[in-house]
Order: structure tokens, then sequence, then C-alpha cells
């Protein structure tokens, strides 16, 4: 308990000590459109008529939907598996941090990560894989 403690304060001191730079990233709270880099995808070869000669699947074989074609069983089974929470929290999940940190203590390394949608989203697109406190401070502040 006095671990958790400790996390809790030293993430709370961290949080308080953000340079104000971030906060100008972090915006107004209001959803927004969500611009992010493009997936991978298959890659088509196209004939000199147009017709499609063939379809490279290897590595990556992904085709974008429209969010609103997804249906919302789908979603909630993702979000269900990957950040439960979602609806509730605010971008950042304690409770989950503190599980997370809890495990990777007691395994040696780390075997769990405690960081949600909105936290990866940030991490992949704006900060980096980085994995350092400071990097992790942002990412909580700008989530």
């Amino acid at each position: 308990m006095v671990i958790a403690s400790g996390v809790v304060l030293a993430l709370a001191v961290g949080a308080m000590a953000v340079p104000a730079r971030l906060l100008d990233k972090a915006g107004s709270g209001d959803p927004g459109p969500i611009s992010l880099r493009p997936l991978a995808q298959r890659s088509y070869i196209y004939a000199a008529d147009g017709s499609v000669l063939a379809v490279l699947r290897e590595e990556e074989n992904r085709q974008s939907v429209p969010l609103d074609t997804i249906p919302q069983h789908v979603i909630s089974a993702i979000l269900a598996v990957e950040d439960a929470g979602f609806w509730v929290h605010d971008g950042f999940d304690v409770r989950g941090m503190l599980r997370a940190f809890r495990a990777n203590v007691e395994e040696g390394g780390i075997s769990q990560g405690g960081s949600t949608i909105t936290q990866q989203l940030i991490k992949l697109d704006v900060l980096g894989n980085e994995q350092t406190l400071d990097r992790k401070v942002e990412e909580i502040v700008l989530a």
C-alpha cells in the first residue's frame, strides 16, 4: 500500500510540474475530430484499363471503413477488451495504472500495460514510444 501511495503521489507531483507548453496541446476536453496517420493497407495492382490485376495481402491486409458502418456491438466488444472503463474515466485510469504497476513489480519487468485507448493514441500519434516517466506524465496530461 505504501508503494501504491508513493506512486500516486509521484504521479500527482509530476502532473503538477508539467510544463505549460503541454497544456496548449491538451485542448478543451470537448470531443472533436481525430486525425490519425494512415494505416498500412493492402496493395492493389491495376491494369491499364483500370481493372484489378492482383491484391497483395502479405504483411498488411487492412481496408479502412467509415466508423458509422461498424456495428455498435463490435465497437462495444473492442472497448470491453481494450479499455473497459472508456465511457467512465477521463482519458486515464488511475486504478488501471496501479494494477499494471503492481503486476510489473511482481513480475520484475513489464508484463502489463495500464494505458487507456486515449493514452495509446496520444503515445502513438503525438509523443512516440519512449518509455520514461516524463513521457508518461505528458501522456496523462494530454489524455
